[in-house]
């Protein structure tokens, strides 16, 4: 599955950039070799409320798919690495790119029934 539109990558970029700027680092890997380099998709800033529903959706798939998780922030923090991903994972890259692509899709998805305020 492809992402159509780069809004929610985007907003998730952002999203590490706010956690990294403000220090949080709530609950995701600031360790990493890649988390001091920035991964330059970002064009624009989020507001400290969109920030924390971004963060707030991204933990509850935690709760949905652990692994599609895991491949989605460790993709955002790594600077949108997909190999890093799959050695992390432990996988091929494909698989990962799979992964990735369901986690965005997913938040996406989210994201649409907040605005249309079906959740």
């Amino acid at each position: 599955m492809e992402v159509k539109s780069n809004v929610t990558l985007d907003m998730l970029c952002n999203w590490v950039d706010w956690s990294r700027d403000n220090g949080i680092y709530i609950g995701y890997p600031s360790k990493s070799v890649f988390s001091m380099s920035k991964g330059g998709r970002s064009q624009g800033y989020l507001t400290e409320d969109e920030a924390l529903t971004i963060d707030s959706i991204v933990s509850e798939l935690k709760t949905w798919d652990k692994e599609t998780h895991t491949a989605l922030v460790e993709y955002l923090y790594s600077g949108c690495n997909i190999r890093h991903v799959a050695r992390t994972l432990n996988c091929h890259h494909s698989k990962a790119s799979v992964l990735v692509n369901s986690g965005i899709s997913w938040v996406d998805g989210i994201l649409y029934m907040s605005l249309y305020s079906f959740r």
